[in-house]
């Protein structure tokens, strides 16, 4: 039996995809594979012993383990929805925590540099780099500056400034495409983070005890400035509609169907300019 029919045969395939080029990886001693571990506690317990087994299992077979550990998502909490919130954990404590299993773990899998000896890696090393609240507060400040545009969209409208009021439609139009990115960032930032399911008032539970405050705080700023641009943006809007709503009525009262003005109208009786010839040669 070889190795991968005995992962099978114990029910530890659950899933797979490629399954002929896996068998003939894992088989054959060439695969690289990876199990992780959220270090919410200084020991590994017996339900960590299964997946242990199977890690050396593997490597006996030759193939290259990596031992993940989740040094950047411990710091989240827990986002699965559950009423029992686990321990928020202070990145001392989650470090402390991750060298505890390392040194549990070295007792049974063979960690080095060799072709088939296990690695261990702590995701904390590029996922606290993804600075989530950063990213919250650059969503803030630019809402603050699209609500000071709004203001200008509808005092341009007041005025019948058609020239202000295609400047500001420039700048919200750009201001918007960042606000765009922006939010592709964030939504990446979410799922590498693991916090698809957290609302923004959730925020500040599920960061480490040193960030909630901060994380509080942007993001009751963030939630004013969304509310203060929707006021704004809200008001342009209803002011340009009135506007265009009083032009149809002036333009009705004449005698022009609406429909035919906004293709081009041209009183009857008046010709169109004559094209203008010019001669280059004075």
């Amino acid at each position: 039996m070889t190795i991968y029919d005995e992962l099978v045969a114990r029910g530890l395939v659950a899933q797979v995809t490629s399954e002929d080029e896996v068998k003939n990886l894992i088989n054959n001693g060439k695969a690289t594979f990876y199990i992780g571990y959220d270090c919410t506690a200084d020991s590994l317990t017996a339900g960590h012993f299964v997946t242990l087994t199977l890690m050396k299992r593997l490597q006996q077979a030759g193939n290259k383990p990596i031992a993940l550990i989740g040094g950047g998502t411990t710091t989240i909490g827990d986002p699965s929805g559950r009423t029992d919130m686990r321990k928020m954990l202070s990145r001392e404590d989650i470090n402390h925590n991750a060298q505890c299993f390392k040194h549990q773990m070295e007792r049974f899998i063979d960690f080095g540099d060799g072709p088939g000896q296990a690695m261990m890696l702590n995701n904390a090393d590029w996922l606290l780099n993804l600075n989530y609240i950063d990213l919250l507060r650059e969503v803030g400040s630019l809402l603050e500056q699209l609500a000071v545009l709004a203001q200008q969209k509808g005092d341009a409208v007041r005025k019948d400034d058609l020239l202000a009021l295609d400047e500001v439609l420039k700048q919200e139009q750009a201001m918007t495409l960042n606000l765009r990115g922006l939010e592709l960032r964030r939504l990446k930032l979410v799922g590498q983070l693991g916090l698809e399911n957290v609302p923004l008032a959730g925020l500040e539970d599920h960061c480490p005890p040193e960030l909630a405050p901060r994380a509080r705080s942007v993001s009751e700023t963030l939630r004013e400035s969304y509310t203060a641009y929707r006021s704004c943006a809200d008001m342009a809007r209803t002011l340009l509609e009135l506007n265009l709503h009083q032009l149809e009525k002036v333009i009705t009262a004449a005698g022009v169907d609406p429909a035919v003005a906004a293709a081009g109208y041209e009183p009857p009786g008046v010709e169109p300019p004559k094209k203008m010839k010019t001669d280059f040669r004075a």
